[in-house]
C-alpha cells in the first residue's frame, strides 16, 4: 500500500471506500428497529468494523462486519470475515453471544468489559471476542450494528457525532491500552468526508499495569471519503497538544473505516457511527475502535 506525506498527515489508503457517491434524501422520515428491545417480525442488515490481532505471529488485520438481526426471535449472526458467529435467541443479560463454540462480547457499561464504552447506543455495540481458526488463535474488538440503508445518507448538510474510544498501542517489546477515550466525529455530507478525533484517554501500561504518559494526547483522522454507508481512508496523525508527533515510525502501514448506524429524524441524518483504525509503522502499531451519536 502506498503511502504520503501530506503537511504533516500520513495519507491512509482506503480499505472498501471507492469513489464517493451521493443519493437523494428520502422525502419522508425512515423507521429502523433498535439492537434491542424490539418484537418487529423484521430482519435487520448489520455492518461494521473488526479488527484482529494474530496471536501467533503478532500482525493485526482489519476487516469488514456483515451479518443479519431478525427482531422478534433475537436470532444475529456476526460475520468478520474470518468467523461467522450466530446466536439463536441474541445477547443474554451479559450482553454476550455465543454460538456454543466462541462468545462475543458487548464492551458495555452493563457488561463491564475493558476498554469500557458507557454511552446508550440504539443501533451500534461495541465488542470483542476470541476464536481460533485452522489452530491459530486471534484477539478482536470492534463493532457491529444496524447500518443505515444508503437511500438514507443525505447528500448535503452536516452532523457533529460525540462518543467514545478505545483500544491500545503494541510495540515489539510492550505497550499500553488506551481506555475511557471521547470520539468526535465530524460529516460533511455534502462533500462526503468524515473527520475523527480521539482524544481524552487514559494509557495503562501492559506490563504493569500503571497508568502511564504516553508521547501523544490526540489521534486525528481527516478527510475519510463517505461511499453509501461506509467511510474510510482519510489522513492519519497523532499529537502532542498541538504538536504533531510520529509515534508509529517509519514504513508506514494503515487502515481505517466505519459505518453509519439507523436513522434520526430530528436531524435527517443516520443517529450513531462506529468505526475504527489500524495504523503502524516499525516503532509501533495503534488500534482504535470508536463510536458516537
Amino acid at each position: 500500500m502506498k503511502t504520503r506525506i501530506i503537511r504533516g498527515l500520513i495519507a491512509i489508503g482506503p480499505l472498501f471506500v471507492g469513489a464517493c457517491t451521493t443519493v437523494p434524501t428520502t422525502t419522508s422520515a425512515p423507521s429502523y428497529e433498535p439492537l434491542s428491545g424490539s418484537s418487529a417480525t423484521s430482519t435487520s442488515t448489520l455492518g461494521g468494523i473488526a479488527m484482529r490481532l494474530n496471536n501467533t505471529t503478532g500482525a493485526v488485520a482489519f476487516a469488514e462486519v456483515s451479518g443479519s438481526l431478525t427482531h422478534n426471535t433475537g436470532s444475529i449472526t456476526v460475520n468478520d470475515g474470518l468467523y461467522s458467529l450466530t446466536d439463536a435467541d441474541g445477547p443474554d443479560g451479559n450482553g454476550t453471544l455465543t454460538d456454543g463454540t466462541v462468545s462475543l462480547v458487548e464492551m458495555t457499561e452493563a457488561t463491564g468489559a475493558a476498554p469500557l464504552f458507557s454511552g446508550n447506543y440504539d443501533y451500534v455495540r461495541p465488542y470483542q471476542s476470541n476464536y481460533t481458526v485452522a489452530g491459530v488463535n486471534y484477539d478482536v474488538f470492534g463493532s457491529y450494528g444496524i447500518v443505515t440503508s444508503v437511500a438514507d445518507i443525505p447528500n448535503a448538510g452536516n452532523a457533529v457525532y460525540n462518543g467514545e474510544a478505545g483500544g491500545n498501542l503494541q510495540t515489539g517489546i510492550g505497550g499500553f491500552s488506551i481506555n475511557g477515550g471521547t470520539s468526535l466525529v465530524e460529516v460533511d455530507f455534502a462533500a462526503g468526508t468524515v473527520d475523527v478525533t480521539v482524544t481524552g484517554f487514559t494509557a495503562v501500561d501492559f506490563a504493569s499495569g500503571l497508568v502511564i504518559t504516553p508521547s501523544f494526547d490526540t489521534v486525528r483522522l481527516t478527510g475519510m471519503g463517505i461511499s453509501g454507508n461506509w467511510f474510510g481512508g482519510g489522513s492519519f496523525e497523532t499529537l502532542d497538544g498541538p504538536v504533531v508527533v510520529n509515534v508509529v515510525g517509519p514504513n508506514f502501514f494503515g487502515n481505517s473505516g466505519g459505518n453509519f448506524f439507523g436513522y434520526d429524524a430530528t436531524i435527517s441524518a443516520p443517529d450513531e457511527v462506529g468505526g475504527g483504525l489500524l495504523v503502524g509503522g516499525d516503532n509501533a502499531t495503534i488500534t482504535i475502535a470508536f463510536i458516537a451519536d
